[in-house]
């Protein structure tokens, strides 16, 4: 098999021609060698990032399509590694303390635990259709919204089970306040606040079909994509609505920086990514996207990190934090749903 070609990668037996992405052009050329190009990009849906210990800035991809989970380096450029088959892993996150990854195999029922290499390392059965994931940095435990049982279940790092909360309609995304360990779990029509043992503390109502959960460790408030009332709301712990944001017709994804308060939205359909303020109001939009459906900030280096499905790619944008134009990317990636990039803050 040839080499690659200067400023090229060699990965899976296609050559990745890294380049860079200015306003919105398309930045990475791939050539076959030796296998069908079409085979791996069609197979690459990312749907869930998150950090790796060992290796600050890099990023971890549950990938749908191949049915695999991948670390990508820091510079968004190129594939680190790759796990074997996994089913269907639609969610993934980063124990910071024991440098393992958690994914979520919605197909098979089970959270798997992978080494930093992407090895799998554990398998945990028992699970109707783990859908999201988040952990608790407070007691270095693992929360799973199980929407096939209607539950939360929490894991300690051994992978028992510690703590559950059943009769939950369609649980779709879960975030945990690293403060005091407090779970949101965002419901069909609601966001159920529970203790960190699991019982409940509160039901906020008037959501319609709440997509995805940020929590600012930072200023202590929750953010909620509203996907089906075309808004995104900035809560108190206690629900008590702070502010709201009606720039996006169906926000799909939420992002949130704790240095700033500021938070970020994605509405897939309109191709538009937007920044908010803390009061609610809009800061800039950015529509140069194509279907943009994650989302994810680095505080340290007030990068955003985009995920779009129909450019098959994940982006972070440089410098203030979206208003840049100079990108990195990989491509050959395709309906990524989640996002979560390392700080590499320890």
């Amino acid at each position: 098999m040839r080499s690659p070609r200067p400023g090229s990668r060699l990965i899976n037996g296609h050559e990745y021609v890294i380049l860079k992405r200015m306003k919105g052009k398309s930045v990475i050329a791939v050539k076959s060698v030796g296998a069908a190009v079409a085979a791996l990009t069609l197979a690459c849906a990312p749907v869930t990032l998150a950090p790796e210990t060992d290796d600050p800035g890099t990023t971890w991809v549950a990938d749908v399509g191949s049915s695999r989970v991948i670390k990508i380096n820091k510079a968004c450029s190129a594939f680190v590694a790759s796990s074997p088959d996994l089913g269907r892993p639609v969610a993934v996150l980063f124990d910071s303390y024991n440098g393992y990854c958690w994914a979520a195999d919605a197909e098979g029922g089970r959270i798997i635990r992978l080494t930093s290499r992407a090895v799998v390392e554990k398998t945990l059965y028992g699970f109707g259709e783990p859908v999201a994931l988040a952990y608790c940095p407070k007691e270095n435990a693992v929360w799973v919204a199980d929407r096939g049982q209607g539950r939360i279940v929490k894991l300690t790092e051994r992978g028992t089970v510690r703590a559950e909360l059943g009769g939950l309609n369609e649980p779709a995304a879960i975030a945990v306040n690293p403060l005091n360990g407090e779970v949101f779990v965002a419901c069909a029509a609601v966001v159920v606040r529970t203790d960190r043992w699991g019982q409940p503390l509160g039901r906020y109502y008037g959501f319609d079909r709440p997509a995805a959960l940020a929590f600012d460790a930072g200023y202590g408030y929750l953010w909620v994509a509203d996907t089906g009332n075309g808004r995104v709301v900035r809560l108190k712990p206690s629900g008590e609505v702070v502010a709201v944001s009606n720039a996006l017709a169906a926000p799909t994804a939420v992002a949130v920086n704790p240095r700033t308060g500021f938070a970020f939205a994605a509405d897939a359909a309109a191709g538009k990514v937007v920044s908010v303020r803390g009061d609610g109001s809009l800061r800039w939009a950015n529509t140069e996207y194509e279907r943009p459906t994650a989302l994810a900030v680095n505080p340290t280096d007030m990068s955003l990190w985009v995920a779009d499905s129909y450019s098959f790619s994940v982006y972070k944008l440089k410098g203030n934090t979206g208003a840049a134009s100079d990108y990195e990317s990989v491509a050959g990636l395709a309906d990524p749903v989640a996002l979560f990039t390392d700080p590499g803050i320890r």
